[in-house]
């Protein structure tokens, strides 16, 4: 045996060793040398100098893998930051996050799926999730992808492509899911208290899966990560290479929880605008109500002044006219001026009279009623009116609606208006529809009223309850606001659905449930 050290820079890096040397056809003896030696050690130094260079090179190229995947990891996390950016709606937010998990230049996973911690509940909801449903799909999936190019800068969807993400498979099911978090010993409730990362290899032997978590998956392997936002776990992002079977690494993990705190923080981000459009929002409906308010204050002064000095006035114009007219001709001109005046007279009264119901906010007097009754009173008004029309009336009126709480005056007001505009719609006859019925499961009565008459355009549609607007000659434009508000005061709401040319079709829907009924019971104590 002859052995000599690989030694390089005072260092010794192994040793290299020979055996058994040949026998000398000079010598009977088996013995190394002393110029073996030195040949074997010159040979060693070289190998050694070779062998560090070797290793240099191989430490150089495992660096440089590293850093390009570094880069690539960090060239991934842009780009994915850059399409959540892109929009602060959540639907398409949840799409960006989930897709970036996902496709080929993005974390590559199989299937991603979202969960988001419902905090008034406590609940781990499932919103949102992506991939194939069998191993077929997945390869047409990854083909189209690299067939069209498409990059997560692509991202987010068209709406067409969200109606289908919505109607698939994996994603119905994952939104079904609802995980109570006060159960913190199992994995989903863990990764939210603990804020931390699980990689589970094999569901059938971890003790912190349980069976419907099992089930929901449908995966042996897996990784869950928190998306935490402001120090606190906001939801979690489950993946899985359920098709590719291709494992998840410890690198994978750190990856795709650098991942995670991006998205967490593009989710938080997002709430927290959609929070502040909804405070603007509500900013500016309480201003408007506080305009309109304060209008309608002014208003009420200036009818209360109207009524004061012109209702005596009228009346006087309207006796004299009616006395002239008593004692003219039937067929003279004088006959004529005078029931001009009467009708001029009448229709100022009603200008004054609608002036002064818009501008007074007088708060319902709430009674139990039959809603059946007061539609029943309220075509019984308009019954004359409706048939020298030409107009025919349909009645489709429910037998077991529960009795309303409603102030009947008020409401048969809002009826009256509402058949009134359908007599004048329908100058050349028609058809008017009434019908009562069960509105929703939420307990609410409702009353449509349908007419055949020439309907509204389109342009006009979202002024029709505006004070003051009208496309009558005749009209003062209050007619249809004082319904609106009506309807508001009784917790209830009017809708209307028209097409011009074919009709239009108002619906009244007013609540009955008790708890209302007790505290509306309350307010003349108030």
């Amino acid at each position: 045996l002859l052995c000599v050290p690989l030694g390089f820079k005072d260092e010794v890096i192994g040793t290299i060793s020979v055996f058994d040397k040949e026998k000398d056809p000079t010598n009977e003896s088996y013995v190394f040398t002393e110029e073996d030696l030195q040949l074997l050690s010159m040979l060693a130094s070289q190998a050694s100098v070779a062998i560090q260079n070797a290793f240099m090179y191989d430490h150089i190229e495992r660096l440089a893998e590293e850093n390009r995947r570094r880069v690539l990891e960090l060239s991934t996390l842009y780009d994915v930051s850059y399409a959540m950016r892109r929009t602060v709606k959540l639907t398409q937010l949840y799409h960006v996050i989930l897709t970036g998990a996902t496709i080929s230049d993005g974390l590559g996973f199989n299937r991603a799926m979202l969960f988001i911690v419902n905090e008034r509940s406590n609940v781990l909801e499932g919103v949102m999730a992506v991939g194939p449903s069998s191993a077929s799909e997945a390869g047409a999936i990854w083909s189209d992808l690299v067939r069209s190019g498409r990059t997560i800068l692509d991202f987010p969807l068209l709406d067409t492509e969200e109606t289908a993400l919505r109607d698939s498979p994996i994603n119905r099911k994952i939104r079904e899911i609802r995980v109570p978090l006060e159960d913190r010993t199992l994995l989903l409730g863990k990764v939210i208290a603990e804020r931390k990362s699980f990689n589970i290899n094999d569901t059938t032997h971890d003790p912190l899966i349980d069976p419907a978590l099992a089930a929901w998956v449908d995966a042996r392997a897996f990784a869950v990560v928190p998306l935490v936002a402001r120090d606190h776990a906001i939801g979690l992002l489950l993946v899985d290479n359920l098709f590719s079977g291709k494992a998840i690494e410890e690198e994978n993990m750190q990856f795709l929880s650098m991942f995670a705190n991006q998205a967490g923080l593009a989710i938080e981000n997002a709430k927290m605008y959609h929070n502040l459009e909804q405070a603007n929002k509500n900013l500016r409906e309480a201003q408007n109500k506080l305009i309109q308010a304060e209008k309608m204050a002014a208003l009420g002064q200036m009818a209360a002044g109207i009524a004061h000095e012109i209702r005596n006035p009228l009346v006087s114009i309207g006796g004299f006219a009616r006395r002239l007219a008593g004692r003219v001709g039937e067929e003279t001109q004088e006959k004529r001026y005078a029931e001009i005046i009467i009708k001029e007279v009448r229709r100022i009264e009603k200008i004054v009279q609608d002036i002064l119901t818009f501008s007074k906010d007088s708060a319902p007097a709430m009674e139990e009623c039959s809603v059946n009754d007061i539609v029943e009173d309220a075509i019984g008004l308009y019954t004359e009116d409706l048939a020298e029309s030409g107009c025919r009336v349909v009645k489709e009126l429910a037998s077991d609606l529960p009795p309303i709480l409603v102030d009947p005056q008020q409401l048969m007001q809002v009826l009256t208006n509402i058949i009134s505009n359908a007599e004048q719609a329908m100058t050349g006859g028609g058809e008017l529809a009434i019908r009562t019925f069960i509105a929703d499961e939420s307990g609410s009565v409702g009353v449509s009223i349908d007419d055949t008459g020439g309907g509204i355009p389109e342009d006009i549609m979202s002024n029709i309850f505006t004070p003051f607007f009208t496309t009558k000659v005749a009209g003062t434009g209050l007619g249809l606001s004082i319904c609106h508000r009506i309807i508001e005061k009784h917790e209830g709401k009017i809708e209307v659905r028209s097409e011009e040319g074919h009709g239009t079709k108002f619906v009244i829907k007013l609540p009955y449930r008790r708890e209302r009924r007790a505290v509306k019971r309350e307010q003349p104590r108030r």
